[in-house]
């Protein structure tokens, strides 16, 4: 059965979610019905799994196809790496004729949506994400960007793709440490907006997990789309409602620029989701009956990765930079229950106790 989507950004796109469409005759005529001219990037990983079989069904349909694989994960998401994609676009004559197809996870679609907003000064790009945290997450809202040594994601635009088609079957090439990446990212929409929501992930979080039911698990898929949708739609630009999206991610990117990314996204935003938590029952926001059904749900579903070992200065470092920071003042976004975000004076993100937010952190770097 197709789910379809319509995420009522401006511009609207629709996100399909089906098994079997990356398979689909329907996929290829889409892609061609948008151009003939056509950049397909991946990265190592996915090209022999998917990118190669799909260009050489566009091939045998006429398209031309530019194939652009780079390397996994968060240190090739970069400003050479994209240059060089741009380099080999340039020396291949296109032009904005040009449709981008970023087939991969979401260090592929944050960069090729980058690429694609820029090239030319913007061509369309179609968004095939192959990692469920892409699925729920990088493919959604229109962020595109690169890391840099100083910080993630501190360069890129809000640029929307044309269309995104999500096929839950790609799953299977995944490794359970991915899956569980991307299962957090959900397990957050349903933590800023459906309590029973949360409740129903905690309690189906093996069988999704172990993909035991497919049907199930694109309809979570598709709850969590709607959750992000119902956001971004009415913020794209994250002036207000957009900022309780990045719940537990301040703590999280400053936790993945700190260790290299020896954290992958999902495993630095489980512990960002419970180090801002604690934060919050510190401050006497988030009752400590939240906070423990919060960390039994993480703990019981096997979602927490071992803390690296860390240098509290060097986090702290991390979160100066990030890209939320307001005149000099790291911010966060709190939880008031599960399922409600804190809200005072109309602000979802509040200016931060530094010194209480180190403590949060150092229970976790000591356990």
């Amino acid at each position: 059965m197709m789910l379809q989507l319509k995420v009522t950004t401006k511009p609207a796109y629709n996100i399909d979610i089906s098994a079997g469409l990356l398979q689909s005759s329907e996929l290829i005529k889409d892609c061609l019905s948008m151009s003939k001219r056509i950049v397909l990037v991946t990265d190592d990983q996915v090209r022999p799994l998917y990118a190669e079989q799909l260009q050489a069904k566009l091939l045998e349909q006429g398209a031309e196809v530019l194939l652009l694989s780079i390397g996994c994960g968060e240190t090739c998401k970069t400003r050479e790496v994209k240059q060089c994609l741009e380099d080999e676009m340039l020396r291949a004559g296109l032009t904005r004729d040009t449709l981008v197809i970023a087939l991969g996870g979401g260090v592929v679609t944050d960069i090729a949506g980058y690429l694609a907003a820029t090239y030319c000064r913007g061509v369309p790009v179609f968004y095939l994400p192959t990692s469920l945290l892409a699925m729920v997450d990088a493919s959604i809202g229109g962020k595109t960007g690169v890391n840099t040594p100083l910080g993630k994601n501190m360069i890129g635009t809000i640029t929307q793709p044309v269309r995104v088609v999500i096929d839950p079957d790609v799953l299977i090439t995944l490794s359970m440490r991915e899956r569980k990446a991307g299962f957090i990212e959900i397990l957050k929409h349903a933590l800023i907006n459906d309590c029973e929501f949360f409740n129903e992930l905690t309690e189906q979080a093996t069988a999704l997990l172990n993909l035991d039911d497919k049907a199930a698990l694109a309809r979570v898929i598709f709850k969590s789309c709607q959750v992000k949708n119902q956001v971004v739609s009415v913020d794209t630009h994250e002036k207000g409602l957009r900022q309780t999206l990045n719940l537990g991610h301040t703590v999280a990117h400053a936790l993945e620029v700190a260790s290299d990314h020896a954290l992958n996204h999902g495993e630095a935003v489980a512990l960002g989701l419970l180090i801002e938590a604690n934060y919050a029952v510190c401050l006497g926001i988030f009752a400590k009956s939240e906070y423990d059904k919060l960390a039994r749900c993480l703990e019981i579903n096997e979602l927490l990765a071992q803390m690296p070992v860390l240098e509290l200065s060097s986090i702290t470092q991390a979160l100066v930079v990030d890209k939320k920071v307001v005149d000099k003042k790291i911010r966060l976004v709190m939880l008031e229950a599960i399922g409600k975000v804190y809200i005072k004076d109309g602000q979802y993100s509040h200016n931060i106790d530094v010194a209480v937010l180190q403590q949060s952190i150092q229970r976790f770097l000591t356990c």
